[in-house]
């Protein structure tokens, strides 16, 4: 049977929807002071080497340069295959104390097609498996393209939890085929949200589980996915995690989102290399906004490159403040 809740969904052209910020992406200027400071030093110990008495560090200098540089490529290239399992107790201050120990087990930007995409979710799904969560939800983001659907249906068909399945869509989804990506996830059972919220039940105690339609390139509506919600505690999907601030105003008790990758390239201090619009203010990790807990995965796959962003999957506690 056909889901006529899909079929107004259309792909729309890749870049913002924001006419006055058309770029997509956000580069720190931490990481721009570095890599000036990188390619002075680098600089002047390749002039050095050139004159007729190089000082004594100047050879040391420039060959530790370049191996710290291809050191750092190859653990950026090995780190797509590794999994890092994030287990957390989030403390939230609109999580009644009657659904402590609530399980939640969150994949994000799945990106699948490439063999390191399907590695990590096969391990993601089996230790997702193990833990036993009451729920799974899904942030977005699930194909590398329009025609790896097939390696969608493949990987998730079988995926399950005892309160269901749950996800949004992500910006690359709406960029390809939403409603192709949409079907497919339901056809596994997956309930996409599209502005829209469904009502589970755990210990006797309701929870809403909300889901908004991906901010960035399509039209979130949080009131239009809460409404006729009963009073009880919102955990909302929403892909873009800066979406959080919205959240904040309408008391949900936790944001799942992804997106942002935690840059790929993430090191202390300097933080992420590069992140997208809508994933700017809260890229990767725990956050709280006012009273709303927010939660970002580093997703999946993506570009193949990760240095301290290594893909993860998210098993989260949830218990009250």
């Amino acid at each position: 049977m056909i889901d006529d809740r899909f079929a107004a969904l259309e792909a729309v052209p890749r870049g913002s929807k924001d006419i006055a910020n058309v770029s997509h992406l956000v580069y720190s200027r931490r990481w721009q002071y570095f890599a000036g400071v990188l390619g002075l030093l680098g600089l002047g110990s390749a002039t050095t080497l050139l004159t007729s008495q190089p000082p004594r560090w100047a050879k040391p200098m420039l060959g530790g340069l370049l191996a710290a540089g291809t050191t750092a490529a190859g653990l950026g290239v090995a780190n797509i295959w590794r999994l890092a399992v994030e287990r957390h107790t989030l403390r939230l201050p609109h999580w009644p104390s009657a659904l402590n120990g609530f399980k939640v087990a969150q994949l994000s930007d799945l990106h699948l097609g490439p063999n390191y995409s399907q590695h990590v979710l096969r391990q993601a799904l089996a230790n997702i498996k193990r833990w036993q969560p009451d729920i799974i939800l899904l942030t977005g983001d699930f194909v590398n393209r329009p025609s790896d659907v097939g390696t969608l249906e493949r990987m998730l068909t079988g995926i399950n939890a005892p309160l269901g399945v749950y996800a949004c869509l992500g910006n690359h989804d709406y960029w390809d085929d939403p409603q192709l990506i949409a079907r497919t996830l339901s056809k596994v059972g997956v309930d996409v949200l599209l502005n829209q919220h469904r009502v589970v039940h755990w210990r006797e105690q309701a929870i809403v589980i909300a889901g908004v339609t991906d901010p960035w390139q399509a039209d979130a509506d949080l009131e239009l996915a809460l409404h006729n919600a009963p009073a009880a505690p919102i955990i909302l999907l929403a892909h873009g995690p800066d979406f959080a601030d919205t959240a904040a105003q309408h008391k949900v008790a936790l944001q799942l989102s992804g997106h942002a990758h935690a840059g790929h390239i993430n090191a202390p201090w300097l933080g992420p290399l590069v992140v997208p619009r809508w994933g700017e203010k809260y890229p990767h990790g725990r956050f709280m906004i006012d009273q709303c807990g927010l939660y970002v995965s580093r997703g999946l796959a993506g570009l193949p490159i990760r240095f301290g962003a290594t893909p993860e999957v998210g098993l989260l506690t949830l218990i009250s403040a």
